[in-house]
């Protein structure tokens, strides 16, 4: 009874083993072999899609992200300036834009663009190019005698000659 246990617990181990392993090609330019991603294409999701981390949203702060025409897709998200927590997170098509409502405080943009969708855990593949705003976006509430004022930004991630938005690029890790 031992033995046999013990030789299904070890097919199960070699199986386990097997797929999990990274698949590897041979680069024949470089002379070496290189992880393989065979991840499958997804459907792009909808030009909007917002995805919140926390509580509902109850300001009506409001943030517009316009995009650049071409090919990349963008998954924006923004985290908590302080912390760096995920709070929410947007999926815009090419040349598109979006208007979402976000929750008052101060917080960095991450965006993350690419051609081919893979899903949540992969992005756009092996190909995704991370970046970071270098500005905080601060959400707020002002009031004056008669009235109530939300914050409400426009960000254009679309490189312009003397745009005032600086970004940097950032590894997957970070994003």
């Amino acid at each position: 009874m031992k033995n046999s246990f013990q030789f299904i617990l070890l097919i199960i181990s070699l199986f386990f083993l097997e797929n999990c392993e990274n698949k590897k090609s041979y680069d024949h330019k470089k002379d070496v072999y290189v992880d393989t991603f065979d991840e499958p294409e997804l459907a792009l999701p909808y030009n909007g899609y917002v995805e919140y981390y926390s509580s509902p949203i109850i300001s009506e702060a409001i943030l517009t992200i316009k995009t650049p025409s071409g090919k990349n897709s963008t998954l924006v998200k923004l985290k908590n300036s302080l912390y760096k927590t995920d709070v929410l997170s947007v999926f815009i098509r090419p040349g598109q834009s979006v208007t979402i409502k976000v929750p008052l405080g101060s917080f960095k943009l991450y965006y993350a663009s690419g051609e081919k969708w893979y899903g949540d855990k992969f992005l756009f593949g092996p190909n995704t190019i991370y970046s970071i705003a270098d500005d905080i976006f601060t959400f707020k509430r002002t009031e004056d005698q008669y009235y109530e004022y939300f914050s409400q930004w426009t960000v254009e991630l679309i490189l312009r000659q003397y745009g005032n938005l600086e970004t940097s690029r950032i590894s997957a890790s970070e994003f």
